[in-house]
């Protein structure tokens, strides 16, 4: 197949406000190394920026409407139609496929594929690295107090030759048994400092595996998708930014204002150990699916509690939720049930004033629940005897449904995200502007030497590729890629439960 080769990096809620500061500083050598020899600029997302849809239509270059995929809770069965490691791996290239989304469970491919961190189950292909899945499984299953047995010395051992085996250093392994150590000392605070190391350790596994995987494989296309950016930048923004934030503690600033940082560092070194890996022959497309920002408001200890919300609203079991900045985001398959759920809420309204309770909209098959835009009289609505009138689903205390979160979102998801290109066909120093998500997948198309699909919704970033390439590789175009596509004959089964049990382990819950 030649030897064009693309090393691509999904760098989940990255974005420029940070990333540039840092590099001011000489902390992110390696994303400087890409900035500075290639082309880059701020890749246009969208409203909400929902990971999984963003990603997906990322990699088909199309909309929701054809990938299947508009929130949370997808898996591999529920995409209609093919994504770049599908095609290359059809055309005869090698892929790699590490984390990214709506890939559980995962298929064969010419290479390998380990699910994303939002999996329902720990089945990898090969079957031999789902080891790797089960570690994270067991902390997820941690983070939410579900109770884990611990393991002997002889167990732990044998576990750590397990690991070696997919290829996490002895290093890497070191510093998990030191988490552990710790936690099991309660030398961590549970909501905050367990979080973050946590973090930061499954990203340096992450990237032993990938490097291991990819020196197992030699493929052609690899993906890994690291997600430490977002993980981080929703729960510690306050810190980062604390004058957005006002009365935040100074104690808690100092003691997590490095935490953002350190993240973004722990992403370069990552990315450093692969580049070492892939050497110069291959070209390098960083992205981001979203930016990130203060959230407006500051912290405000009130919040609407979507797990009283579905409870009262009767519809926990018939719909994926998840939380974004002030408002509750509620995906619906019966869109019926979703008018219905918007005319109770928008008409909800206090006992004690009068006052409506909850601002409503809908956002094509999701419902977007806040507070109110307007001051509302809280002092009173939040009074204990204070009760929400729900019409014909009854009254309930306005203290149940406006909880004071003991883990508050800081840091929500921006439209402005990041896209570095750089590589032996990429030209050295261009700004690149005025891009959408969509044109990711033309673009890497091209770089690979394959006709584009007319049925994409984007365009070539042809500013950003070198001319001699073009020249020698002319675009070309097909109608489609999806004919002979299998398509499933009924919709998966989503499993509610586990679904709701994952946007948790991530703070989207």
């Amino acid at each position: 197949m030649g030897c064009k080769k693309i090393l691509f990096v999904e760098l989940d809620g990255a974005t420029w406000d940070v990333i540039t500061p840092l590099i001011g500083k000489g902390k992110l050598p390696n994303i400087k190394r890409l900035r500075d020899m290639g082309s880059s600029g701020i890749l246009m997302s969208e409203h909400a920026a929902i990971s999984p849809k963003i990603w997906t239509s990322m990699f088909a270059g199309k909309g929701h409407e054809k990938t299947g995929i508009d929130f949370f809770g997808a898996n591999s069965r529920m995409v209609k139609c093919k994504r770049l490691w599908d095609i290359f791996s059809e055309n005869g290239y090698r892929v790699g496929v590490f984390g990214s989304f709506a890939t559980w469970p995962p298929y064969e491919v010419n290479g390998f594929m380990i699910p994303a961190i939002d999996s329902v189950g720990t089945e990898t292909y090969p079957p031999e690295y789902r080891v790797f899945q089960e570690l994270a499984l067991n902390e997820r299953k941690k983070s939410k107090g579900i109770e884990v047995g611990s393991l002997s010395l002889t167990s732990t051992l044998e576990y750590a030759i397990k690991l070696k085996k997919i290829g996490v250093r002895w290093k890497t392994y070191l510093k998990v048994l030191g988490f552990f150590t710790e936690r099991g000392m309660g030398y961590l605070d549970r909501q905050k400092d367990q979080h973050w190391k946590k973090v930061i350790l499954h990203s340096e596994i992450s990237a032993d595996v990938f490097i291991h995987l990819c020196r197992r494989f030699r493929p052609d296309f690899a993906t890994i998708h690291m997600h430490i950016c977002d993980f981080l930048s929703h729960r510690y923004w306050m810190a980062y930014e604390p004058s957005k934030f006002p009365g935040i503690e100074k104690k808690l600033v100092e003691q997590y204002r490095e935490v953002i940082p350190g993240g973004y560092i722990q992403a370069d070194k990552a990315i450093g150990r692969i580049l070492d890996l892939v050497g110069k022959e291959a070209n390098i497309v960083l992205v981001s699916d979203h930016g990130f920002e203060a959230k407006a408001g500051g912290l405000n200890p009130h919040e609407i509690s979507s797990d009283k919300l579905l409870e009262v609203l009767r519809i926990r079991g018939k719909v994926i939720a998840a939380r974004f900045g002030p408002g509750v985001y509620i995906n619906f398959q019966d869109e019926t049930l979703m008018h219905h759920v918007a005319d109770v809420l928008a008409h909800a309204f206090s006992e004690k004033t009068g006052e409506k309770v909850f601002h409503v909209r809908i956002f094509e098959k999701t419902l977007i629940v806040q507070k109110p835009m307007e001051k509302l009289n809280r002092d009173e609505i939040l009074k204990s005897d204070s009760f929400i009138d729900f019409g014909e689903y009854g009254t309930h205390r306005a203290l149940d449904l406006y909880v004071r979160e003991k883990q508050m979102m800081s840091g929500v998801h921006a439209e402005e995200g990041v896209i570095v290109m750089c590589g032996p066909d990429i030209k050295s120093g261009v700004r690149l502007e005025n891009l959408s998500f969509y044109d990711v997948a033309p673009t890497v198309l091209c770089l690979m030497g394959l006709p584009v699909a007319r049925d994409m919704i984007g365009r070539v970033i042809k500013e950003a590729i070198d001319e001699t390439y073009l020249r020698e590789n002319p675009l070309r175009e097909i109608d489609t890629y999806e004919e002979g596509v299998p398509v499933e004959d009924s919709v998966e089964e989503l499993d509610y439960g586990k679904i709701e049990e994952r946007l948790k382990s991530l703070g989207y819950l």
